[in-house]
Protein backbone atom coordinates (compact mmCIF):
# COMPACT_ATOMS: atom_id res chain seq x y z
CA UNK A 1 0.00 0.00 0.00
CA UNK A 2 2.94 2.35 0.55
CA UNK A 3 3.79 2.24 -3.14
CA UNK A 4 0.26 3.27 -4.11
CA UNK A 5 0.13 6.19 -1.70
CA UNK A 6 3.58 7.30 -2.87
CA UNK A 7 2.39 7.45 -6.49
CA UNK A 8 -0.82 9.25 -5.55
CA UNK A 9 1.15 11.84 -3.59
CA UNK A 10 3.64 12.30 -6.43
CA UNK A 11 0.85 12.55 -8.99
CA UNK A 12 -1.12 15.11 -6.99
CA UNK A 13 2.03 17.09 -6.23
CA UNK A 14 3.05 17.16 -9.87
CA UNK A 15 -0.41 18.31 -10.91
CA UNK A 16 -0.27 21.32 -8.61
CA UNK A 17 -3.30 23.40 -7.77
CA UNK A 18 -4.10 24.74 -11.22
CA UNK A 19 -7.85 25.02 -11.89
CA UNK A 20 -7.10 23.84 -15.45
CA UNK A 21 -4.99 20.67 -15.33
CA UNK A 22 -2.97 20.11 -18.47
CA UNK A 23 -3.80 17.06 -20.55
CA UNK A 24 -0.21 16.68 -21.71
CA UNK A 25 1.27 17.21 -18.23
CA UNK A 26 -1.04 14.48 -16.90
CA UNK A 27 -0.04 12.14 -19.75
CA UNK A 28 3.64 12.83 -19.04
CA UNK A 29 3.21 11.94 -15.35
CA UNK A 30 1.22 8.79 -16.17
CA UNK A 31 3.86 7.73 -18.71
CA UNK A 32 6.60 8.05 -16.12
CA UNK A 33 4.65 5.99 -13.56
CA UNK A 34 3.68 3.36 -16.17
CA UNK A 35 7.29 2.88 -17.29
CA UNK A 36 8.48 2.64 -13.68
CA UNK A 37 5.90 -0.12 -13.12
CA UNK A 38 6.40 -1.89 -16.47
CA UNK A 39 6.92 -5.31 -14.80
CA UNK A 40 3.66 -5.09 -12.84
CA UNK A 41 -0.02 -5.33 -13.73
CA UNK A 42 -1.37 -1.77 -13.79
CA UNK A 43 -4.97 -0.71 -13.16
CA UNK A 44 -5.94 2.92 -13.73
CA UNK A 45 -9.11 4.35 -12.20
CA UNK A 46 -10.60 6.59 -14.88
CA UNK A 47 -13.56 7.61 -12.71
CA UNK A 48 -11.55 9.73 -10.28
CA UNK A 49 -10.05 13.15 -10.79
CA UNK A 50 -11.14 15.83 -13.20
CA UNK A 51 -12.48 15.20 -16.68
CA UNK A 52 -9.11 16.14 -18.16
CA UNK A 53 -7.37 13.65 -15.85
CA UNK A 54 -9.88 10.94 -16.76
CA UNK A 55 -9.34 11.56 -20.47
CA UNK A 56 -5.56 11.51 -20.01
CA UNK A 57 -5.82 8.27 -18.02
CA UNK A 58 -7.85 6.57 -20.74
CA UNK A 59 -5.48 7.87 -23.42
CA UNK A 60 -2.50 6.49 -21.47
CA UNK A 61 -4.19 3.08 -21.31
CA UNK A 62 -4.76 3.11 -25.07
CA UNK A 63 -1.28 4.39 -25.91
CA UNK A 64 0.68 1.96 -23.72
CA UNK A 65 -1.52 -1.16 -23.92
CA UNK A 66 0.91 -2.86 -26.31
CA UNK A 67 3.92 -2.27 -24.04
CA UNK A 68 2.59 -3.02 -20.55
CA UNK A 69 -0.23 -4.95 -18.90
CA UNK A 70 -2.52 -1.98 -18.25
CA UNK A 71 -6.28 -1.92 -17.65
CA UNK A 72 -8.58 1.07 -17.16
CA UNK A 73 -11.50 0.65 -14.79
CA UNK A 74 -14.48 2.74 -13.76
CA UNK A 75 -15.48 2.60 -10.11
CA UNK A 76 -19.30 2.58 -10.13
CA UNK A 77 -21.18 3.34 -6.91
CA UNK A 78 -23.53 0.59 -5.70
CA UNK A 79 -26.51 2.72 -4.65
CA UNK A 80 -27.10 4.68 -7.86
CA UNK A 81 -29.88 3.23 -10.09
CA UNK A 82 -28.13 3.60 -13.46
CA UNK A 83 -25.35 1.31 -12.23
CA UNK A 84 -27.57 -1.64 -11.29
CA UNK A 85 -27.10 -5.00 -12.98
CA UNK A 86 -30.31 -4.92 -15.04
CA UNK A 87 -29.36 -1.68 -16.81
CA UNK A 88 -27.16 -1.51 -19.92
CA UNK A 89 -23.81 0.09 -19.31
CA UNK A 90 -21.41 1.76 -21.68
CA UNK A 91 -18.39 1.40 -19.40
Amino acid sequence: MDGISTYVTRFEGAQGFSPFPSLFNTLRILRKIIFEEVNNVIFINVSSGSKIQSIASMMACMIFKDRVDITPYYAAPEGIPQFRENKKQLV
